[in-house]
């Protein structure tokens, strides 16, 4: 069921430096490839493009290859959860992959999105799918081997399934940049490329060379190959930094027979050497250290413990400057979504790190934000244990400094209790500060910026800058690592005390505004609080309690004097606070994207949003029971009218009309003023007729033969903006 409503009315009677790595030094060396053997675990890397068979493109499950991750296969010629499947034999073999879905076979298949007449594969070909599932597999020498679909299935017939093209010789499994695609149905042009984008995808008829040549390649090589880039990237920043001797680091990283623990040892002297050399005028960017910090391949590198039903990149928020009002989400993000609250973690583990001090930046984003998250903490961004609680549900920014003694960091958003369905992070990053005694008091000293960068304009009363200064002072004084450390937890909350009294002076100076149409145009006798509230701001003395309880103390008197003031017949809409539920209070109607604002109102049940196409100006339930309310006190008494365009859509839209032709337009929602109430109006109450739809959002829904009602906050916007009696209560 979805219930909408918009505008209640009531009538009377959030700078750093850093080293530059010198990419292109280092190659890694190809990692090596064994014989093929049926039972055995392996990654295929394909020689050509030195990449791994991974998922990607279409559907996020096309077969694709993938530079610097691979899935997990397990070569078969037999399917132990399936016994009605066919044992293969000779060359004939299954590609199984744990690739966290329920179906897991490389598979053959001509799929719409990327063109029925491109050959191509997918990862996730369930166990049923026959001969689509089978492959060829040769061997070139050398541990190399060719892939491609039998000429002759198990069955010894020469039928692909469902497909229908013949066996082509010379034909094979491979990669072909530049292979005729769709991108999720359209060409490269109609999906808004300016030119045609290169491929990765794995397509089954590529002739034979390197890029259809392919290494089966042992979990251990496979782990000590992806370490390799770890050491390229130690090596490069070692470089960068002037370490003097690096040469038995190269010498690990040019040997391919090189073990994960002489790699992961070549790595640890590296960030031994990087350590003593890097301090707080000299930062190490290690960002690089954070497997796909921005979502460009995906969520490659990023796991999730939410079991939510959409675990991928998205870059809706992105495109959204209410949801991302400091744009600290840029092209994709990561997203988990699913049709329910959860509760769980998206996170990274970053290893190979040198040991000291970090600052730890990662963008958090969730749909649904716990208006009492500062006490509850359940929505929080954390580097190990350090937990940051999200301040609100847009797109932000959540730094921190951490202290790192097991060169190791794991950073990500959680969410401990079920409140939201949908959360995403994006723009992660560290910036590594040393390990001595100067690294850890910058934690604290690095405070001073803040009056000459984010505080440079702002009021504050002095006594909190005093106490920063104080927490800065001590720590520029400490010996020892520990002392600095045990500074900034003392350090952070002086800051944030320091920000809350800014942010009363903000609220001072937006009453402020308020006094000349108090005092001039409703005439309130508010000149003496007036004064008061300039002098505050002049001379800026006062505690943040004594700017909250002064500025309480006011809007409660102009509270108390409007509504004496009030004369039957006026318009006291005003008396509601926040009745548009919009941030854009000036114009409510302004801005469709506009961020939504429930303060002032006590929400329980399930919480108002915005879903579908979204239109800000409107709030939106869907599928859930809910109430809101504020209650209106010390007003005149008398006869009140109650107003709002509100409409509630019990059940499909195709129900909905069915039940309002058969006369049953009882909706299960109500409008209320003290003890009396109205039933909210059914979405077919207001329909538009004609042959086509009323606007040209394509998202109004046909009912019955030639009525159209709307289906989105868009088009229900659209329909309310069309006549105030539309949906009127």
């Amino acid at each position: 069921m979805k219930q909408i409503f918009r505008f209640a009315a009531v009538a009377m009677l959030t700078a750093m430096s850093s080293s530059t790595a010198l990419a292109g030094n280092w190659v890694v060396p190809a990692p090596a490839g064994q014989p093929l053997a049926v039972g055995d675990t392996v990654y295929i890397w394909n020689v050509g493009q030195k990449a791994w068979v991974n998922k990607g493109e279409s559907w996020g499950t096309q077969a694709v290859v993938n530079a610097s991750s691979g899935l997990k296969y397990v070569v078969k010629q037999t399917m132990e959860e399936n016994t009605g499947a066919m044992v293969l034999t000779e060359a004939r073999y299954y590609l199984w992959s744990d690739c966290g879905k329920s179906n897991h076979y490389l598979k053959r298949i001509a799929d719409g999105k990327t063109g029925t007449d491109n050959k191509a594969c997918f990862v996730d070909g369930a166990n049923n799918s026959g001969n689509q599932l089978q492959w060829e597999i040769s061997d070139l020498g050398g541990n190399k081997y060719s892939i491609k679909r039998p000429e002759l299935f198990e069955d010894e017939t020469s039928k692909d399934g469902d497909l229908t093209w013949e066996y082509v010789e010379g034909d094979f499994l491979g990669v072909n940049l530049t292979h005729d695609r769709l991108w999720d149905g359209k060409s490269w042009a109609e999906a808004g490329y300016t030119e045609q984008p290169a491929t990765y995808a794995l397509w089954f008829d590529v002739q034979a060379g390197d890029n259809a040549t392919w290494l089966f390649v042992s979990p251990k090589d496979y782990d000590a190959y992806a370490l390799k880039f770890a050491l390229k990237d130690a090596l490069e920043k070692a470089e960068a930094q002037g370490v003097a001797d690096i040469t038995s680091e190269e010498a690990v990283f040019n040997n391919a027979s090189a073990t994960e623990e002489e790699i992961n040892a070549a790595i640890n002297s590296l960030n031994n050497k990087i350590a003593t050399l890097v301090d707080p005028t000299n930062p190490v960017d290690m960002t690089s250290n954070i497997v796909n910090p921005k979502f460009d391949d995906g969520i490659n590198g990023w796991t999730s413990t939410t079991k939510a039903q959409n675990n991928g990149t998205a870059d809706n928020v992105c495109k959204d400057p209410a949801a991302n009002p400091e744009g600290a989400f840029d092209g994709k993000f990561y997203e988990n979504w699913n049709p329910s609250p959860y509760t769980g973690k998206m996170y990274q583990v970053v290893k190979n790190l040198p040991n000291g001090v970090y600052k730890c930046s990662l963008a958090a984003y969730t749909q649904q934000f716990d208006r009492n998250n500062d006490v509850n903490q359940k929505q929080y961004v954390y580097f190990n244990d350090t937990k940051i609680p999200l301040t609100t549900g847009d797109a932000k920014a959540y730094s921190s400094f951490i202290d790192v003694t097991d060169n190791t960091i794991e950073m990500g958003l959680a969410q401990d209790s079920i409140i939201s369905l949908w959360l995403g992070i994006d723009n992660a990053s560290l910036v590594f500060y040393g390990s001595g005694l100067a690294s850890y008091q910058y934690i604290t000293t690095s405070y001073a910026e803040i009056f000459d960068n984010e505080l440079a304009e702002a009021i504050y009363s002095p006594q909190y800058k005093e106490a920063v200064d104080n927490d800065i002072a001590t720590a520029q004084s400490t010996t020892t690592k520990e002392e600095a450390l045990a500074i900034y937890p003392t350090a952070q909350q002086h800051v944030a005390e320091l920000k809350a009294n800014v942010a009363a002076y903000v609220a001072l100076e937006a009453l402020n505004a308020k006094f000349e149409d108090w005092v001039y145009q409703q005439g309130l006798d508010l000149e003496t609080e007036w004064d008061e509230c300039m002098s505050m701001l002049d001379n800026p003395t006062a505690t943040t309690e004594e700017i909250l309880a002064f500025i309480a103390d006011v809007e409660a008197k102009a509270d108390e004097a409007a509504k004496n003031a009030a004369k039957p017949g006026d318009d006291v809409t005003h008396f509601i606070t926040n009745p548009a539920f919009t941030k854009n209070t000036a114009d409510p109607d302004g801005d469709a994207n506009a961020a939504q604002d429930f303060t002032g109102w006590t929400i329980t049940g399930k919480a108002p949003g915005a879903g579908g196409d979204i239109d800000k100006r409107l709030c939106e339930v869907y599928q859930g029971d809910f109430e809101i309310y504020q209650d209106l006190t010390n007003i005149q008494k008398g006869a009140y009218q109650l107003e709002i365009q509100a409409f509630m859509r019990p059940g499909s839209a195709e129900t909905s009309y069915s039940n309002w032709e058969a006369d049953n337009k009882e909706t299960p929602a109500y409008i209320y003023a003290g003890d009396n109430k109205v039933m909210v109006k059914s979405i077919c109450d207001f329909m538009i007729e004609g042959s086509e739809a009323p606007t040209t959002s394509d998202s109004w829904s046909k009912v019955g033969e030639t009525y159209w009602i709307p289906n989105t906050m868009k088009t229900a916007y659209e329909a309310m903006a069309m006549e105030p009696a539309n949906y009127n209560n």
